[in-house]
């Protein structure tokens, strides 16, 4: 089975030596942090009709705080992409928040950029595990990976478009509160290469248009959506991102009701990836 060039070179060169290349990342010295959870745990969707011998897109999904990686899957198996045609690749948080799973850990202070740091670096060590799982089992296309935030999500996958621009060629944000200034700053270097597409409910337009030019001023293409039924992940968003990404077609009138939620103080259990 082919597996692309640029993973093999990540699996030699290891991807954490690798991280900030080319992106100006602030405070290489700082560390990930340890998870709460034993097991880094991602879960993986394919097209129903997956062809091994095809190259397909990836997208890399980060959940909001106080959910876990079955926010996002719901969305795929509710059919709310449409006829998706890439594998999706949803990463769990390492960290128990105060309902769900979270990007940071709840003792750590959420002003300080240290912390920030840290844990974004936890995040790309859970990627570099979820990698090795996807490409031994799937050819992806390399030109085309994308990273896919939502809620707090967005800020991990910020980090990560902006830290590591060599390596992604997407990236989708729903209802994000903007960038963060612990990540690197958005430059024609590190992000006029981009696809960018950015989903808002109502009331946040301001923001996520702000964002937007932002990226457009560094020369990525944009498009920044406003859902018409209220919701940053409702089907036409999400149909209007697949889209955009030419993931697939479709996405439109299909019910979406209100996103899984976990209850206060409980977690799922640990899934093997």
């Amino acid at each position: 089975m082919k597996i692309p060039v640029l993973f093999q070179y990540l699996a030699a060169a290891g991807f954490a030596l690798l991280a900030g290349c080319g992106g100006g990342e602030p405070m290489p010295g700082v560390g990930p942090l340890e998870p709460d959870t034993d097991e880094h745990v991602y879960d993986i969707r394919v097209p129903a009709d997956c062809d091994f011998e095809e190259d397909y897109q990836l997208v890399i999904a980060f959940h909001d705080n106080g959910q876990s990686e079955k926010q996002v899957l719901d969305w795929w198996d509710r059919g709310m992409f449409g006829s998706a045609d890439f594998i999706l690749l949803v990463l769990r948080a390492p960290f128990l928040g105060q309902t769900g799973y979270a990007w940071l850990p709840r003792d750590a202070d959420p002003g300080s950029d240290t912390a920030r740091v840290a844990a974004a670096r936890t995040a790309e060590e859970l990627v570099e595990i979820a990698l090795d799982a996807v490409v031994a089992e799937y050819t992806i296309d390399e030109e085309d990976i994308i990273l896919l935030g939502t809620g707090t999500g967005t800020d991990i996958a910020l980090w990560m478009a902006l830290t590591d621009p060599w390596l992604y060629d997407g990236l989708a944000l729903l209802d994000g509160t903007g960038i963060p200034g612990w990540v690197p700053g958005v430059r024609p270097a590190n992000a006029g290469h981009l696809d960018v597409f950015i989903a808002a409910a109502p009331g946040a337009e301001t923001v996520a248009t702000a964002t937007g030019e932002r990226f457009e001023s560094a020369g990525a293409l944009v498009e920044v959506h406003t859902g018409t039924a209220g919701r940053h992940d409702d089907a036409d968003a999400l149909g209007a991102m697949a889209r955009f990404f030419s993931l697939s077609f479709g996405g439109q009138g299909i019910e979406t009701g209100e996103p899984d939620t976990l209850p206060e103080g409980e977690y799922e259990e640990d899934i093997e990836p």
